[in-house]
């Protein structure tokens, strides 16, 4: 599938630049890679993500208390603190239709979606693939 180009970038932040770069990058929505804690509140933690129209940022903490950053991005971003990765990225859309809340056997720690005040809906999401191979899917809004 033919996409329009897409931006990937890494790095290692300290902490204070981390959040520094999720101001930057604009409001968005945040979530923690443990399932258990899938509050959405806006907290850093030691893995999670914030993404929003046209971009998702992802982090890990790092034994020395640093963080290794992802930034997949639908333009350019050259003044971040951050290097491209290398490769030619294309992009493109697709809708992902999000489990019910109230499914059998899916007990989430939320009632609803954020964005959506909605316990069903779809994520649309951006499919990043480097020299022809997928490599990532980047969450970007949700919609009903």
């Amino acid at each position: 599938m033919k996409g329009t180009r897409g931006y990937v970038y890494r790095g290692v932040l300290e902490r204070g630049n981390l959040e520094t770069l999720r101001e930057l990058l604009g409001e968005g929505v945040t979530l923690s890679w443990n399932l258990g804690a899938c509050d959405f509140s806006g907290a850093l933690r030691e893995r999670g993500c914030t993404f929003g129209t046209t971009w998702e940022l992802r982090w890990r903490m790092l034994p020395d208390g640093r963080f290794a950053v992802l930034l997949l991005s639908e333009e350019p971003k050259p003044s971040l603190p951050l290097e491209a990765v290398s490769g030619t990225w294309e992009t493109y859309e697709i809708p992902a239709r999000l489990v019910p809340l109230h499914a059998p056997r899916f007990a989430p720690a939320f009632c609803e979606y954020p964005g959506l005040r909605s316990s069903e809906g779809t994520l649309v999401c951006r499919v990043y693939v480097r020299d022809g191979v997928t490599m990532f899917v980047s969450p970007r809004r949700f919609a009903p």
